[in-house]
């Protein structure tokens, strides 16, 4: 049973594992949106799995803070050397890579959301989903798996500052009834923190990598460092995208 189970875990967190599901999900949701489907009942089971998911991320997020405060050295480094916690080897713990392994698993239930969201559109037509929308979730579960299987200082750092921003988003996104101006404004702030955090810490990560000597221990690899760093700035220029330039673009006429 164990050997079964092993088996099974190492087979779902292998890399082609994530190309394979990756790619079912987006040709899914190209599907939905190319053949114009709609469902009654989408917005009420959208609203449902939002509420669900913020409360989720919310128990997460203080697991992870409470675990990394009390079974790591995560925080003291974070306040005595920054660069120091982007590097640190978190120790090897069943509740820390529980905490990693639930993590990723999340990247692709969010992906449910393009499809919910296509679902309830009424017309079809009258939405187009917004690129940041689309490829941002596409794209987390790499990092995730970086951080699944690495589980370096400046993971933890940037997990626990997503789950936070899940738990303010997702309840957002419930309905009219959660969108007060205080939820939003959360939701604004702490997506620049979160991002800003995170190129941040995996630069500092990276940085140290590529000019330390080679008997310095150095959490990770280089894609590690690299691949996170690239999406968190992809995700950046997603969002200006999306605040700063009107959605859908306006078509000029002939």
């Amino acid at each position: 049973m164990i050997t079964i189970l092993s088996s099974t875990y190492h087979a779902l967190t292998s890399l082609a594992a994530l190309i394979i599901v990756d790619f079912l999900f987006f040709v899914g949701h190209l599907f939905v949106e190319r053949k114009h489907l709609s469902w009654v009942l989408a917005p009420r089971v959208n609203s449902f799995i939002c509420l669900y998911y913020s409360s989720l991320s919310l128990l997460l997020f203080l697991l992870g803070l409470y675990t990394f405060a009390f079974e790591t050295s995560l925080f003291s480094t974070l306040i005595s050397s920054p660069a120091a916690c982007a590097i640190i080897q978190l120790p090897s713990s069943r509740k820390i890579h529980l905490l990693f392994f639930l993590y990723y698993l999340s990247k692709f239930h969010e992906y449910s959301d393009i499809i919910l969201v296509l679902l309830t559109c009424r017309p079809p037509l009258e939405y187009r989903l917004h690129p940041h929308f689309r490829y941002h979730h596409l794209t987390t579960p790499f990092f995730a798996y970086c951080f699944l299987h690495y589980q370096c200082g400046h993971h933890a750092m940037f997990m626990l500052a997503n789950l936070l921003m899940h738990a303010f988003v997702y309840r957002f996104h419930a309905g009219p009834e959660y969108q007060s101006p205080l939820i939003f404004w959360l939701c604004r702030i702490w997506g620049y923190v979160q991002l800003l955090l995170g190129m941040s810490m995996s630069a500092m990560s990276l940085y140290t990598r590529l000019n330390a000597s080679e008997s310095m221990p150095i959490c990770g690899t280089l894609a590690s460092d690299a691949v996170p760093l690239a999406l968190y700035a992809l995700y950046f220029v997603l969002l200006q995208y999306q605040i700063f330039w009107p959605w859908p673009p306006k078509v000029k006429n002939a």
